[in-house]
């Protein structure tokens, strides 16, 4: 069995967060680019990790979501020097917005080729509840045996019995199961705490000291490391 992430692992917004998020910036008068957004929500990563150490959630419903997500574009928007209350609002329902999605051109080729293995599919995302009538618009739905959001679970990664849930759900052992997704901390770090194979999906460059599990560039890889893995 090999389960996926979805943000930034299976999907992402288009033509990317950083560029559309520049891009509504801009519509209301303001000046940013692409990479500012980068280097500022890098500075704001830790938002994450701390609400995890803190035992908050911040997809587990709609309201915390909101919450979440509003004061995180506010501190955004705040380093960008950007004064603006109503644009977190609208960065929220933008990225809110299944149309503003799609997949990574590398999503396809590796479920066809996992499949052609004869592997099962399946998802853990700390994702809102309309993850699921999204993976279902962009057509991979059914690709997947078992889904795991935290939303209507109200359960997120890294807490183990999300995990522990799905690997139920799929009726195969932990250990016979990858979990690959774009955090070290939220992916494969607490997969691998559950007995999965975690492997780290670092598009970007942006975990080069990671030793601990395998590491990959592209989904285009792991079909190979799933093998490997004995998944």
């Amino acid at each position: 069995m090999v389960f996926f992430d979805a943000g930034e692992t299976l999907l992402r917004a288009e033509p990317s967060f950083p560029e559309l998020a520049a891009k509504v910036i801009r519509s209301r008068g303001h000046q940013a680019g692409s990479d500012d957004v980068i280097r500022t929500s890098r500075e704001l990563g830790s938002h994450f990790r701390r609400a995890a150490d803190e035992g908050r959630t911040f997809s587990a419903s709609a309201d915390e979501s909101k919450a979440f997500w509003t004061a995180f574009y506010t501190d955004m928007l705040g380093h960008l020097g950007i004064d603006d209350p109503e644009a977190p609002e609208v960065l929220f329902q933008t990225f809110s917005n299944p149309d503003n999605y799609g997949l990574f051109d590398d999503v396809l080729p590796a479920l066809d080729q996992l499949q052609a293995a004869g592997l099962r599919l399946g998802i853990i995302s700390n994702f809102e509840g309309w993850l699921e009538g999204l993976l279902r618009r962009l057509g991979i739905l059914n690709r997947f045996d078992v889904v795991a959001i935290s939303g209507p679970l109200a359960v997120e990664k890294p807490d183990p019995r999300i995990f522990k849930w799905a690997v139920e759900q799929a009726g195969v052992s932990a250990d016979r199961c990858v979990h690959v997704g774009d955090q070290p901390y939220f992916d494969a770090e607490a997969a691998t705490a559950c007995g999965l194979h975690g492997v780290l999906l670092d598009r970007y460059g942006r975990w080069p000291d990671v030793r601990e599990f395998p590491v990959i560039p592209t989904l285009r890889e792991l079909p190979t490391v799933a093998a490997r893995l004995g998944a």
